[in-house]
């Protein structure tokens, strides 16, 4: 959730009719309604549900036991005095997300929307690493690695790794990637996955240029790949640097600015 609160300025906001937020309705209105109330002293919604993500993604980085001396830990400073949307039950609706099933676009609004390095940008997309896709939901199906519950490299590992072939998925109207782990689980990759992994265009039909991955020549992104692949602790201090830079993104009121270590 806390990317699609921080797409169009981290204001704590989120259009519930637009189809990109549709799996988030529940967990939003009750973290609106229910939690927040709570800390309305203390805390504006827009820093709320900036807090709520920076602890999902502890959890999940601490789910993590691969880095080096065991148990990961991520760095993610919390800035208060964010300023919230004007009125959270009417939200504004110009908000653009970027489409997964689009190659090129996620990478350039992860870039210039949130002024990441291109290391930054593929770590934040490895954040996928944590859930899955939900045919009810986006259409498409399947989780991005084998440890949907943790943050963790195996979505760089599988990007890496795994053969991949391209699949129409109906529901979604577009394709996604399958591939099958060497444990034979199957897992999934979307156009914005994949192209850090594999360089290709997409047609109008959403069709990529290669059909399968053995086709397909390394992206300049591929050594990145690589890297997070071999070392959880290049990814999640990667990852935190990119999730702050995402959250700060943000109309901050100057007078309750403060930052808590």
């Amino acid at each position: 959730m806390g990317f699609h609160v921080c797409v169009g300025g981290c204001d704590g906001c989120l259009n519930l009719a637009d189809d990109s937020n549709k799996g988030l309705v529940v967990h939003y209105n009750h973290l609106k309604d229910n939690l927040f109330p709570k800390w309305r002293n203390h805390l504006s919604l827009a820093d709320y549900a900036v807090l709520s993500a920076y602890e999902a993604f502890k959890a999940g980085v601490q789910a993590n036991t691969g880095c080096d001396g065991g148990q990961c830990s991520i760095d993610l400073p919390f800035t208060s005095g964010r300023r919230t949307c004007a009125n959270p039950e009417s939200p504004p609706t110009n908000t653009v997300f970027p489409k997964g099933h689009d190659a090129a676009s996620p990478r350039t609004f992860l870039q210039q929307g949130f002024g990441l390095t291109e290391n930054e940008m593929v770590a934040l997309l490895g954040s996928h690493s944590l859930g899955r896709a939900h045919v009810d939901v986006s259409g498409f199906n399947g989780p991005w690695d084998l440890t949907p519950r943790v943050v963790d490299n195996g979505y760089f590992s599988a990007l890496a790794r795994v053969e991949w072939t391209q699949h129409f998925q109906e529901e979604a109207g577009a394709n996604q990637w399958n591939g099958t782990t060497l444990s034979g689980s199957n897992i999934m990759m979307l156009h914005a996955d994949m192209i850090l992994q594999h360089r290709f265009t997409v047609d109008s039909n959403n069709v990529a240029s290669c059909p399968t991955t053995v086709d397909c020549p390394l992206a300049t992104t591929s050594d990145t790949v690589q890297r997070f692949a071999q070392s959880n602790d290049a990814f999640i201090s990667t990852l935190g640097r990119a999730v702050v830079k995402m959250c700060n993104t943000a109309n901050f009121d100057t007078a309750r600015r403060q930052l808590f270590n």
